[in-house]
């Protein structure tokens, strides 16, 4: 396992305070897209977990900075479990990022993650076995994403959603008046929302929460505010209306071929980890019921409709189990995790969230072995209870 990150020392900053990037930071080009990318090693029986970021981050928020413990990141103990990592970060008017693209759109950008992932595949001889985890709006890219993917030669396996949004525009809070731009550009989290507060400052106090039940503070405030907090290109967002550089577009139908809403053959299985705090209530709520759309639609599109499979001309053994198996899903592949929005940071969180993720690939493989044999031709089809 590499060591924690480094800062290339290239300013006076206080220690831990960097304006350009880590040592084991990179750019990448993909798809037009300058990608921040942080990529460490696993063992190679173990698929690569491609990490992408909520609105506001870096991808800093799963590895950590200079000088942080890093048991208080996943990458510590995704690390411990075997599992490599690759974090990719957006363009953003973060000085580490590449240069700001306010207008790039999700498509845009699940593609340049894909190319880059495969470009680190193969750059470093990994097998082309992936894990995509998506932390708040990174679970916008999914579908795009497993559809590029696959055509690059990659094998996604899952998704596993880290209080991630689902692709469906409209989705998450939104500020009165519409959401403020920066002067780049770019979705400004500063603006202030309903009550007054800024998602920023909201965001603060869920680390300031972490903090108390870890014991010790993951990410001194001041760090946070210079180390990972960005602007995000606002249509990553996924919203309606149209937002961007330009008066808003009230165009719905843009907004859900962005997002690839309805491609429900590419979209992987799904595993969802869930918050249980009131601070983080539309995704503790809601976040299984919706994936499981997703996650189960995708599963009878690629197994039965696109295959041809008939459901009438399994045997009723196959049937049966079929549809256990399909009703189980949403529950069997879920986690609870015990915290707000930042449930995976700090210690304690970090090391559940990670056993969770190790958890959640190996069921989400099963189900995925067991589908695919209950739908299989006559020939090769295994059927609980046949004594094969």
């Amino acid at each position: 396992m590499q060591d924690h990150p480094t800062t290339v020392a290239d300013d006076d900053r206080p220690p831990g305070l960097s304006s350009h990037r880590y040592a084991n930071e990179a750019l990448h080009q993909g798809a037009g897209v300058s990608v921040l990318t942080y990529f460490r090693r696993g063992h190679p029986a173990r698929p690569l977990i491609v990490f992408v970021p909520g609105g506001g981050h870096l991808a800093r928020i799963a590895y950590g900075h200079p000088g942080a413990d890093p048991r208080d990141f996943l990458d510590h103990w995704l690390g411990r479990a075997g599992y490599g990592l690759l974090a990719l970060s957006y363009p953003s008017d973060h000085p580490a990022t590449g240069p700001v693209q306010p207008d790039m759109t999700s498509t845009r950008w699940a593609m340049a993650i894909a190319e880059v992932t495969k470009a680190v595949v193969d750059r470093h001889g990994l097998a082309p076995t992936i894990v995509l985890a998506g932390w708040s709006m990174g679970g916008k890219v999914v579908p795009v994403f497993a559809r590029h993917a696959a055509r690059i030669g990659l094998t996604l396996t899952c998704f596993l959603s880290l209080a991630a949004t689902p692709p469906i525009p409209g989705l998450g809070n939104h500020a009165p008046g519409g959401e403020r731009l920066t002067e780049q550009g770019l979705w400004d989290s500063g603006a202030p929302l309903r009550d007054g507060r800024s998602r920023r400052q909201l965001w603060q106090a869920e680390l300031d929460d972490r903090s108390r039940r870890a014991g010790r503070c993951a990410i001194p405030p001041e760090i946070y505010r210079h180390d990972y907090l960005c602007g995000t290109p606002i249509r990553l967002r996924g919203q309606v209306p149209r937002d961007g550089a330009g008066p808003p577009i009230d165009d719905p139908g843009a907004a859900v071929g962005d997002l690839a809403t309805t491609d429900f053959t590419a979209h992987p299985i799904v595993a969802t980890i869930v918050p249980t705090d009131a601070s983080d209530a539309a995704h503790a709520l809601t976040d299984r019921a919706a994936w499981a759309l997703f996650s189960l639609r995708g599963l009878y599109q690629r197994h039965l409709a696109a295959t041809g499979t008939n459901p009438t001309e399994l045997p009723d053994t196959a049937w049966r189990a079929l549809l256990a198996l399909f009703r189980a899903i949403p529950d069997t592949l879920s986690r609870d995790a015990e915290g707000g929005h930042f449930f995976f940071v700090g210690e304690p969180g970090a090391k559940a969230t990670a056993g969770h993720m190790a958890d959640l690939i190996a069921a989400a493989a099963e189900a995925t072995r067991q589908i695919a044999e209950l739908t299989a031709p006559p020939a090769v089809r295994r059927c609980p209870g046949d004594g094969r």
